[in-house]
């Protein structure tokens, strides 16, 4: 999970180097980061701790840091966490459940977005759930850090859950998508 954090700090001081920008035409000093599911922890929990990112989008975002300590109440959640991930056939390869766990474990403040409210209550936010989402639902990962963002005076937030969603939006990604571009377009272009 910390690769993926590098990444994604690697990817904006990569656009950010000016010949790249000027043969992407790319505008270095407005970047915005868009992610879904582990992407969107991604990007919020980056995109905080980035000042050259100035607009975040998060799609059914996951709080890796409010699940696992959500999970670890109930006895043996570790190890039930770590099976399934060894048996998961999703976008992380090559380290065990066990190691992962372990280092969701060690990092949980980092990875709890809500920690991350301060500098991210400077940056435009879009923040879209499903309501549906069984893989991140709304009660642990969404409602609580648009209260805390609420609670901290952030005010460039929009948030939505869309009812019928589910964690990819199946049939509604059209819909996302304006939404998106929208969002794009309005609150990232006029920053």
């Amino acid at each position: 999970m910390l690769h993926v954090l590098e990444d994604v700090h690697a990817v904006v001081e990569a656009i950010s180097e000016p010949a790249f920008a000027a043969r992407h035409r790319l505008d270095p000093n407005r970047i915005a980061l868009v992610g879904h599911s582990m992407g969107g922890f991604a990007a919020l929990v980056t995109g905080s701790e980035n000042e050259r990112v100035d607009c975040i989008a998060s799609l059914a975002g996951a709080n890796l840091g409010a699940s696992a300590r959500a999970a670890m109440d109930r006895p043996g959640a570790a190890e039930a966490m770590a099976a399934s991930l060894d048996s998961w056939s999703g976008p992380i390869v090559g380290p065990s459940g066990h190691e992962i766990v372990s280092e969701v474990l060690a990092h949980l403040d980092r990875f709890d977005t809500r920690n991350h409210v301060a500098p991210l209550s400077g940056k435009s936010l879009l923040l879209v759930a499903g309501g549906r989402d069984d893989v991140t639902s709304v009660g642990l990962h969404h409602t609580p850090l648009v209260a805390a963002l609420e609670a901290a005076g952030a005010e460039d937030v929009t948030a939505h859950v869309i009812p019928l969603g589910d964690h990819s939006f199946s049939g509604l990604r059209i819909s996302l998508a304006t939404r998106l571009v929208d969002w794009l377009e309005g609150r990232c272009r006029a920053r």
